[in-house]
């Protein structure tokens, strides 16, 4: 990350200096903001989200489980990747891959335990209620009647 950020920082120095090197290099810099912001959650470690979970539980908000098929030809499916996202109120965000059923079960308890209030589920409705105001996901949620906490899951 510092690496990345020093690169940034280069480029911004030098498209001051000459000309032409402005445009690319404020383009640069906005790619990497980009980049950063998209993958912020990565960023942080397991340590945050370990506090997190602990010391700020309500402030997750929104658990999205992800199903990536890996395909040749777009007909045979290879293999399968079992993944969920932990998204905040702070719009941050963590992907956690969980390939095995007994890891996604363990993972899903402990969600029921520690965080029973987290929305659980996809639709592009719930993307764009989050989209809007990550602050207030939950209360719209309820008002539009969508919402549904991992509470309210049965055990399988």
């Amino acid at each position: 990350m510092l690496l990345f950020g020093g690169f940034i920082l280069f480029f911004v120095y030098w498209g001051f200096k000459i000309p032409f090197l402005f445009i690319p290099a404020v383009i640069l810099g906005a790619i990497g903001y980009l980049i950063y912001k998209k993958f912020s959650g990565d960023f942080k470690g397991g340590g945050f989200w370990m506090d997190m979970i602990k010391n700020n539980p309500e402030n997750i908000v929104w658990i999205k489980p992800i199903t990536t098929k890996h395909t040749v030809g777009l007909i045979l499916t290879l293999y399968k990747e079992q993944k969920f996202q932990i998204l905040t109120a702070d719009d941050i965000s963590v992907t956690i891959k969980c390939d095995k059923s007994i890891d996604s079960q363990i993972f899903l308890n402990g969600i029921k335990i520690h965080m029973p209030h987290v929305q659980l589920g996809f639709s592009h409705q719930i993307k764009s209620i989050y989209k809007q105001n990550p602050k207030e996901f939950i209360e719209n949620l309820k008002q539009q009647n969508l919402y549904t906490p991992i509470s309210t899951f049965q055990d399988s």
